[in-house]
């Protein structure tokens, strides 16, 4: 969504769950939900700077990172639990607990310091780094 925008990442990441046993209408709304984090920062930050002529974080860009910043930390935990009510997926809430905050921690940390900088580059960034610090600090054999 950084980078690409509109919806396109979503849109490709559907058919992808759904050929994985994932039922369609769970596919959906998981590709849907895990996009609102960078969908405002999306295609470069095209939103704020067309649509708001912001081409440098200001008091509102301020306001929509911290706005979006308790969503975006708590996704992970929001989509493994509609995995676990719609799919039936069984989660050790126990044992995950700290992997699912996490992972949204790994990307609302990028994502805000970023953000305090540029326009352009939050969710680039955040998705880029994020995956990176989850993979170094919460993977595990």
């Amino acid at each position: 969504e950084g980078i690409a925008g509109f919806g396109i990442p979503a849109m490709l990441i559907a058919p992808l769950l759904v050929r994985a046993g994932i039922s369609t209408f769970s596919a959906i709304l998981i590709s849907l939900s895990a996009n609102i984090g960078a969908v405002t920062f999306g295609a470069l930050g095209t939103p704020l700077k067309l649509a708001l002529g912001i081409d440098s974080p200001n008091d509102t860009v301020h306001f929509v990172l911290l706005f979006n910043a308790l969503p975006i930390f708590l996704l992970p935990t929001l989509i493994a639990l509609l995995l676990q009510k719609s799919e039936g997926i069984a989660i050790a809430w126990g044992q995950e607990w700290k992997r699912l905050l996490g992972a949204g921690l790994c990307f609302v940390v990028p994502y805000l310091c970023v953000g305090l900088y540029s326009v352009e580059f939050p969710s680039v960034v955040a998705g880029a780094a994020g995956l990176i610090l989850f993979v170094f600090l919460f993977y595990q054999e």
